[in-house]
């Protein structure tokens, strides 16, 4: 899998607070590449591509930027960018964003946004879209969730999940239709399946919601099953049982790669859950894997 991702320059990868974590698969440990100075987030995801972030940006409301503390002294909301820092597109009336998705042709991002009552108190948290050219909002749904795989291949239509049911909102007609039980829905990126978590497996399913099958059965998995830009490989994390730990710590999680044609299977990352965000994402590109290795060879 390491001389996979060598050729391919397709990485896993997390954004963090002031980096991106790429997980680096020879290495078996996860590297930061520090974002450009200044750029803070809370939470946000990358573009398949590599060359984009989308996230919550954490400012300070009192100008007082010689703080580190987070609280009401702060704003968030949704901001655009490089991941130089350059091109920055701030969208202040989009307020705390989370659970970002990109469209495959980085026109559109899927969030979940939250709205607030008069008093300033949060009351709902709809499925919210932005088209990234005109800047117009539209609303997905009132109370679903989704992946950072959420699109098929053409930005023409999304999955997401509410109330342990998956659904397909087609872009242009603004409808959704149901398509089967499950959660933590991934759109592959050929567009062929769809993987969803539906009790102790891992299935897949045809997007007109035909052909249902287990990819692979895992009763301890905790997250959504990330596809491969070339949709060969599938990762998502799992924890592995007490007596597998390196330090006998029971909140420690493994990162999984599986090739799905073969079932090869591999840990590439160990690391402790306990008050840490699982994001990760696959994205593909050798610039950034490039970094990620310089970096290293600094430590």
């Amino acid at each position: 899998m390491a001389d996979m991702q060598s050729r391919s320059g397709q990485l896993i990868a997390q954004l963090e607070d002031r980096s991106i974590k790429v997980i680096l698969f020879d290495r078996l440990q996860s590297i930061s590449v520090p974002l450009a100075e200044g750029v803070r987030t809370g939470g946000g995801a990358i573009s398949s591509n590599g060359e984009e972030i989308a996230f919550q940006q954490i400012v300070p409301s009192d100008a007082r930027p010689d703080t580190d503390a987070i609280g009401s002294e702060f704003e968030r909301f949704l901001s655009v960018a490089q991941v130089d820092g350059t091109n920055l597109r701030q969208f202040s009336s989009v307020k705390e964003p989370t659970s970002f998705c990109w469209s495959p042709n980085r026109d559109r991002l899927a969030y979940v946004g939250t709205t607030f009552t008069g008093a300033g108190i949060p009351a709902s948290h709809p499925i919210q879209l932005l088209d990234l050219r005109s800047g117009k909002i539209t609303v997905v749904d009132d109370s679903g969730t989704i992946s950072t795989q959420c699109f098929n291949p053409q930005s023409s239509a999304l999955v997401f999940e509410r109330g342990g049911k998956l659904w397909i909102h087609d872009l242009e007609s603004q409808k959704s239709r149901f398509i089967t039980n499950g959660a933590n829905a991934t759109w592959s990126p050929d567009g062929g399946l769809i993987s969803y978590r539906w009790q102790d497996a891992y299935y897949a399913i045809e997007p007109s919601g035909s052909g249902a099958k287990v990819l692979l059965k895992k009763k301890d998995a905790l997250t959504a099953l990330w596809w491969s830009p070339d949709s060969q490989y599938v990762a998502y994390v799992v924890r592995p049982g007490l007596w597998k730990t390196s330090t006998k710590i029971p909140d420690e999680l493994d990162l999984r790669v599986m090739r799905l044609n073969g079932g090869e299977e591999r840990t590439v990352y160990r690391f402790p859950g306990k008050g840490r965000p699982i994001g990760f994402q696959w994205v593909k590109n050798a610039a950034l894997l490039d970094r990620a290795k310089a970096e290293n060879q600094t430590r």
